[in-house]
């Protein structure tokens, strides 16, 4: 899991495990409850609530039981199709299972909801790089930094792939910028580490 930079919205479950760990999970804050479910009269029912479902979702992947985890969001999703945290977050366990098709339609379907989700496109491209395709996860990494040009992680993931198809060049380039915004954000660890991939990539081109 990576860092994501730019959190903007209130999270759910802030108050039950803390902003740092939602994000070591790969979870990011939730959307606004209130615009992400319809009114309607049932809802203080915890039983029938969309809130309840994702919540309980929320608290199932925390705990790292992440079929449980699907479950709760899809039955979000039965009573309000439009969740785009249930799908964002769906497709994250979905992805811990190493489903990673389900886990890209579930992000795609996200993204429809909000485009300007970078959450959805970093772990998008992950999943597609999981399944070897790194053209897609470039798409997605560019994406990113399309919203985001300080994006540390967009760049170093984008480099990765770039490597993954050979483009050696191009990798180079981006390991260098990661690691110089990772410095920028005094994230020096994060910076010797593309540093280290960068030299990684050197020793293979020599091979």
């Amino acid at each position: 899991m990576g860092k994501i930079h730019k959190i903007q919205r209130t999270v759910m479950l802030l108050p039950v495990i803390g902003l740092p760990a939602l994000l070591m999970l790969g979870m990011r804050p939730a959307p606004g409850m209130a615009q992400s479910a319809p009114p309607t009269s049932n809802q203080s029912s915890p039983r029938t609530s969309v809130y309840a479902h994702v919540r309980e979702g929320d608290r199932a992947y925390a705990e790292g039981k992440f079929q449980a985890a699907v479950d709760a969001y899809t039955e979000a999703l039965k009573l309000f199709n439009q969740n785009e945290y249930a799908y964002y977050n769906r497709g994250n366990a979905y992805r811990r299972l190493k489903d990673y098709p389900a886990a890209i339609r579930d992000y795609t379907a996200a993204l429809q909801l909000e485009p300007r989700n970078t959450f959805s496109y970093l772990y998008r491209g992950m999943s597609y790089l999981s399944l070897n395709q790194p053209e897609q996860a470039i798409t997605d990494y560019t994406a990113i930094i399309k919203i985001d040009e300080q994006n540390a992680l967009a760049y170093n993931r984008r480099a990765e792939a770039y490597a993954a198809m050979q483009q050696l060049e191009l990798a180079r380039a981006d390991f260098l910028k990661a690691s110089d915004l990772y410095k920028k954000q005094q994230e020096q660890g994060l910076s010797e580490k593309a540093l280290s991939q960068l030299r990684s990539l050197r020793s293979k081109k020599d091979k």
